[in-house]
């Protein structure tokens, strides 16, 4: 075969072949470039979605120390004194007593709270709640018999009539366990025990006798309470409702069991045992 045939077959598979290659390039830089657009456009996706989670998530902020800080609304669905009625006689001398008493406490209090963590899920809960505690009572006594032959009634009659206002100052101290240790989380339950004391202060009396013999004398002498200082048992639960970046909704029930007893005089007594319902807004 001539040289020159020879050298132009050489020449067009050379052609040939650079064609090939130079294709082959264009496919591959095509692909390249069609692979960092969508691997950018993934990579703008996550940052969308992360960027969207992050404005949907609040971030729930504490005081320091994961200390939190609060008002608080107590409401006592039943009463702190019992309302009760007590009828006594004698046949010497012959004598008949009534003595009434009736509880006209305010079932709403008021107060703070403060709450330390002890760890995620374990907490101290303390506070003061200030509440107004009251009475009235009365007495009718008849002494002596009545003669059925007479129009008038030969019997004695006196009676008397009082009126008694108090505080109370319980400082319920009680230890939380969260069903959950995230305190971010916006719905979390728990359970508390612990003890409570109360203090009671400011105690007015107004007292208003009618004697024997028809004269009225008046008298502010303060009743004497029973105990000043009471202490009990508590337990409750509740749950604690994240309503913002730091404040919390948190509805509770308690039951407090008394040891002893601040008023017991008579029909006049202070119940041990207390239902208690509360609400407080805590930061």
């Amino acid at each position: 075969m001539p040289r020159n045939i020879s050298n132009q077959m050489n020449m067009k598979r050379l052609l040939q072949q650079i064609k090939v290659l130079g294709l082959g390039a264009l496919l591959l830089c095509l692909g390249a470039n069609a692979q960092d657009q969508t691997g950018a456009q993934d990579q703008t996706g996550d940052l969308g979605r992360t960027g969207a989670n992050a404005v949907n998530k609040p971030e729930y902020k504490d005081l320091p120390g994961g200390i939190r800080i609060g008002a608080t609304l107590s409401v006592l669905p039943f009463d702190m004194i019992s309302s009760e009625t007590v009828r006594t006689t004698t046949s010497n001398p012959v004598s008949e007593t009534v003595l009434a008493s009736q509880s006209t406490s305010n079932p709403a209090g008021a107060g703070f709270s403060i709450e330390v963590p002890l760890s995620r899920r374990i907490t101290v809960h303390s506070g003061l709640i200030f509440r107004g505690a009251s009475y009235n009572a009365g007495t009718q006594s008849l002494f002596g018999e009545d003669d059925e032959d007479t129009e008038e009634d030969e019997r004695v009659y006196s009676s008397s009539l009082q009126r008694t206002r108090s505080r109370y100052f319980d400082v319920p101290v009680l230890m939380r366990f969260y069903d959950s240790g995230d305190s971010g989380k916006k719905f979390r339950g728990f359970f508390q025990a612990g003890a409570a004391f109360r203090h009671a202060c400011s105690i007015e009396t107004y007292r208003e006798i009618a004697a024997e013999d028809g004269s009225t004398s008046r008298d502010e002498t303060p009743v004497k309470p029973r105990n000043t200082n009471i202490t009990g048992a508590v337990i409750g639960a509740g749950f604690s409702m994240r309503a913002g970046s730091r404040a919390a909704f948190v509805p509770e029930l308690r039951y407090t069991r008394w040891f002893s007893q601040t008023f017991d005089d008579g029909p006049t007594r202070s119940s041990k045992n207390q239902l208690e319902i509360l609400v407080s807004v805590t930061f």
